[in-house]
């Protein structure tokens, strides 16, 4: 897991669960919070933020590699916009999913910074989107004034 790549240094391909052909996971599950804390107790940022790029830089195998994490800023989510070249953001229609998005989007800014290190937003995907709220809609209209890349809706909302 996610615990073991951090903490015991064990190489991503080993940590790698085959699901299906064409399609392996590298699971996390609570112990996550337990590499989070490593990462914290570094007490050193940069190396911290380097983690998961250098662990798992052995998965030049695979064609795309996607990174899933809590939408928070943390030091592993920030270790992970270090590995990704481009990010592709949920957003729920509501106003602490939009701030989480806009913690994101200024740690991704000053992610870019770095040199040497070019990571893009690529999509803003709405999601829980239903038209008859006009909280919603505004909030939608928000996202896509400030973010030209964000998506129409496509997972909208369907239960009352």
């Amino acid at each position: 897991s996610i615990y073991h790549l951090v903490l015991w240094d064990i190489p991503a391909s080993q940590c790698v669960l085959r699901v299906r052909p064409n399609l392996d996971i590298l699971p996390s599950d609570k112990s996550i919070l337990d590499a989070q804390g490593h990462l914290w107790r570094m007490n050193d940022d940069e190396a911290a933020r380097q983690i998961l790029p250098e662990r798992l830089k052995d998965l030049d195998e695979y064609d795309f590699v996607l990174v899933d994490y809590s939408p928070s800023a943390s030091i592993l989510s920030e270790s992970g916009m270090m590995y990704i070249r481009e990010l592709i953001v949920p957003v729920s229609m509501n106003h602490f999913a939009v701030v989480g998005f806009v913690q994101v989007s200024k740690t991704l800014r000053d992610i870019g910074r770095i040199p040497d290190h070019n990571v893009r937003l690529s999509k803003i995907i709405p999601t829980f989107f239903d038209a008859r709220r006009r909280k919603d809609r505004e909030i939608l209209e928000s996202l896509q004034r400030r973010f030209p890349n964000t998506s129409p809706t496509l997972f909208a909302k369907t239960s009352n």
